[in-house]
């Protein structure tokens, strides 16, 4: 294991082996595995819970989608492989009828809502 992925294993990112990515297709975000390492969690949302991970020695955001919002699978996929510096980069995506797993860079920045927050933008800069 290489030294960066030590780094994050430190900070509590999931590792996304293959059979850890299909572990949590079958149990979802509530597994045990991901309970039992208290992964660090980016966020939650009506659709799943995003965490911090490891994919192929990258640093990654894992967004772990509920069965009930599998649907927007579809959505996201039409995105993946884009490469643009203002759109999040999809790496992969993976679903069962349970689950499914949307693997997206991740920056080590701040996210947007805070820096539009901590400015004074005036609004048309905001929106722009």
């Amino acid at each position: 294991m290489n030294l960066l992925c030590r780094s994050y294993i430190k900070e509590n990112a999931i590792v996304l082996t293959t059979p850890k990515r299909n572990k949590l297709l079958k149990d979802g975000p509530e597994s045990e595995s991901l309970m039992s390492n208290r992964c660090h969690i980016l966020g939650r949302g009506s659709y799943g819970i995003v965490f911090k991970a490891i994919f192929r020695e990258h640093a990654v955001a894992l967004k772990i989608i509920k069965k009930r919002a599998i649907l927007t699978l579809h959505n996201e996929a039409h995105a993946l492989n884009w490469n643009h510096r203002n759109i999040v980069r999809i790496i992969k995506l993976e679903s069962t009828p349970e689950f499914g797993l949307i693997i997206m860079e991740r920056s080590n920045g701040f996210c947007l809502q805070r820096v539009v927050d901590t400015l004074a933008l005036p609004l048309m800069h905001r929106l722009l």
